[in-house]
């Protein structure tokens, strides 16, 4: 390999370990076309002082294709709760207080049951994407390899 990639490789590494292990809570923020129309633009503006008190990120990402339940809102905790990010979904400017309160308190699994949707990796108490009747069944072909936001 050359040493510009290996450069390159190490730089782009070094800026995306804080998003694999972030050192905060980070919340991020479905703000596509779907979920602008269900009033997510709301809700962020809703949630950036609630996650400036709580030194909370805020980051807003694409669609995970739940449209029927936008808002939706990925929460991932540097405590390890949810084991990456936990879904929820839809979540309401009104309810952005009640949500960020249960999403970040001891047991989201109950607290948050009322928005949850599912982890990214199993969690007790917390169901996983894959169980969802919409991700379960799914298999991709042409995205095999993309991740989730």
């Amino acid at each position: 390999m050359s040493s510009v990639y290996e450069e390159l490789r190490e730089a782009a590494e070094l800026a995306a370990a804080p998003r694999r292990s972030p050192s905060r809570p980070l919340i991020r923020v479905d703000l596509s076309t779907s979920s602008i129309a269900a009033e997510a633009d709301r809700l962020w503006e809703a949630l950036e002082p609630l996650a400036a008190e709580r030194d909370v990120e805020l980051m807003r990402v694409g669609t995970l294709g739940l449209s029927w339940l936008e808002p939706v809102v990925e929460v991932e905790r540097p405590d390890g709760v949810g084991g990456g990010a936990v879904v929820y979904g839809p979540v309401r400017p009104e309810d952005a207080a009640e949500f960020l309160a249960a999403a970040l308190g001891d047991n989201p699994a109950e607290d948050a049951a009322r928005w949850l949707i599912g982890a990214r990796t199993p969690t007790p108490g917390i169901p996983s994407l894959t169980d969802h009747p919409f991700w379960g069944p799914q298999e991709r072909r042409l995205m095999r390899v993309m991740g989730l936001i």
